[in-house]
């Protein structure tokens, strides 16, 4: 009793040793007497020596003082609390024992001594008859008695029975109704308490039966296998997650005949598979103890490896990290010393004086963000054009520094391999030229001199089906006849003049005002004008830009084979930058 009340401690508080009591099994003491031996300590904590003294003490007193008489009640008790004086006898329930219920709703019910349960003090009771009957029923000692058959048994069979011996029932007369006690007995005192059974070991739980030899299967099923959610029900699969594939091993937790649960690694769910259908064969196979240590190397190898790996992205990261740091570091230092070197340039830009430079280039040049660098241009803004005039606040070699609109600063270059000066200063006079223009052979056409020729004109054309005279705006320009529906953009559609003569329309049929642009081998366009005044500046027009057409078409120079880049700023050609033939001197050009 002691080892079940401290549990293997050497001491403990005086309220879990009364706690302790209240479910202790009682035999041989009364649970006030160690109630009041717990009581009677002093301090919080008790010694597990101490009140095994004070207990054997108790005992001692108890058997040296007659303890009064105790009036047995009424129910046949089996409870240690409930046995008097006058039990001499040892008293056991054993497992078949037939009892009787005597208390509750199944009073007066038969039943069967199962087992009996330590850690609930009960014992399981099967049900012998009633409408219950083979229900099995767990109850405290005190709700059941023994049967008269069960006790009238013990009285007759010999004393080395292992069935207890009941007191038959009091009589009025106690001093007739006492049991003599046997000759063997009477030799040794008898103590007036009963004996004390003897403990019962503790038992080890049994051990967890495996489920099979490594609790690992392999799928050997080509198709797979899906999960199930249900045991035995092949109607149960689920869609996700996706069930085992070939050669993959799963780890069971459970095996029921043809079927094992196994327990999803990511959502933690447990599922059911099947080890065989018959539809199939075998889905699943058991490995052995080989197979298991080989599958179980492989996987330390894939992890391993995983891990490798991951380590390896890691240590990747971590250097892209700090790459992208050294570099934001190092263009910040950039664009720290840039702005330095702004402040700088403001500071003296008071002081110096600034310089202006007129473009000389015909296409212009476009802006650029480093110094020296051709290739740094910028689309947006749109640099100078030809004749604008730029002021320069710092000037390095055959650079100079501007200042934009959105007063951000830009370099400009004074003059580019291949095209010659592009910028010269303001004072110096208009008549030198940055690129010299190819003449004419005809002395009384001057390109630089024309003006181009703009208006609005009726067109029709000869060959179009609905013959409607349309409202166009032309333009000559350089040889060109152009024209478009409005007058705000650049024309659309134009049309070189090499080969074509003009000539006023006559005749019944004709319309006033009008003129035939019209080409031998080539389309004919008819035009009217508003007016005879009009229509002479017109025709004027039109026939000296087909000198000029003529002329140039006689002066074109021979285009070179294309190159891989372009032949003045070595820019290489691409998806974006295409190769074009200047017209003046027939090289590949990109469009700079």
């Amino acid at each position: 009793m002691s080892e079940d009340i401290f549990d293997g401690k050497s001491r403990l508080k005086r309220t879990t040793i009364l706690k302790r009591l209240k479910k202790a099994r009682l035999v041989s003491l009364r649970r006030t007497d160690l109630n009041r031996i717990a009581t009677s300590f002093s301090k919080d904590r008790i010694e597990k020596d101490e009140f095994l003294e004070a207990l054997m003490i108790s005992i001692i007193e108890s058997d040296s003082i007659p303890s009064p008489k105790v009036r047995r009640k009424s129910h046949g008790s089996s409870s240690g609390t409930d046995w008097t004086d006058e039990d001499e006898e040892e008293r056991t329930l054993n497992i078949g024992d037939r009892v009787i219920i005597s208390f509750g709703k199944r009073k007066g019910v038969r039943g069967e001594l199962i087992r009996y349960q330590k850690i609930k003090d009960k014992w399981l009771v099967r049900l012998l008859s009633g409408r219950e009957a083979g229900k099995q029923i767990a109850y405290p000692v005190h709700k059941f008695e023994l049967m008269q058959k069960e006790v009238a048994a013990s009285r007759s069979k010999p004393s080395t029975s292992s069935r207890p011996k009941i007191a038959p029932p009091r009589s009025k007369n106690p001093t007739s109704s006492r049991p003599k006690i046997p000759p063997s007995r009477s030799k040794t005192p008898t103590s007036s308490r009963p004996k004390i059974p003897p403990s019962r070991p503790k038992t080890r739980p049994p051990p967890r039966r495996k489920i099979s030899k490594t609790d690992h299967f392999e799928c050997v099923c080509k198709l797979g296998v899906a999960y199930r959610a249900r045991y035995n029900d092949n109607s149960s699969r689920v869609k996700s997650p996706k069930g085992p594939q070939l050669g993959d091993v799963v780890k069971i937790s459970q095996r029921r005949g043809d079927w094992i649960c196994v327990e999803h690694e990511d959502m933690g769910r447990t599922f059911w598979l099947p080890t065989r259908l018959e539809r199939f064969g075998v889905i699943f196979r058991e490995l052995n103890s080989k197979e298991f240590d080989d599958w179980r190397k492989k996987e330390r190898e894939a992890e391993e490896r995983k891990r490798r790996e991951e380590e390896r992205e890691r240590k990747r990261k971590a250097e892209e990290r700090q790459r992208r740091e050294e570099e934001r570091e190092r263009r910040e230092e950039r664009e720290r010393k840039r702005r330095i070197e702004e402040r700088k340039e403001k500071r003296n830009q008071s002081t110096t004086k600034a310089t202006e430079w007129r473009c000389v280039y015909e296409n212009g040049v476009a802006y650029r963000t480093n110094w020296g660098d051709l290739s740094s241009r910028v689309s947006t803004p749109k640099g100078p054009t030809h004749s604008s005039i730029v002021k320069s606040f710092a000037r390095r070699g055959d650079w100079i520094r501007v200042k934009h609109n959105n007063s951000r600063s830009y370099w400009l270059p004074l003059r580019i391999d291949g095209i010659g000066t592009v910028f010269v200063d303001k004072s110096t006079p208009t008549k030198k030229r940055a690129v010299p223009r190819v003449t004419t052979k005809k002395a009384d056409v001057k390109l630089n001199n024309l003006d181009d020729m703009k208006g609005w004109l009726l067109k029709n054309r000869p060959d179009d089906p609905e013959g409607l005279w349309k409202r166009r705006y032309f333009v000559c320009r350089k040889g060109y006849l152009m024209w478009d529906t409005n007058e705000c953009v650049e024309p659309t559609k134009r049309q070189f003049l090499s080969g074509y003569s003009v000539r006023p329309m006559t005749g019944s049929s004709a319309r006033p005002h009008t003129m035939c642009v019209w080409h031998p081998q080539n389309r004919v366009i008819n035009l009217q004008a508003k007016n005879s005044d009009s229509l002479r500046v017109w025709m004027s027009a039109v026939g000296k830009h087909i000198s000029i057409a003529n002329s140039l078409q006689n002066s074109r120079p021979e285009w070179e084979e294309n190159t891989s880049s372009c032949t003045l700023c070595d820019k290489s050609f691409g998806l974006f930058t295409r190769p074009h033939h200047c017209r003046n001197c027939g090289r590949c050009v990109c469009s700079t």
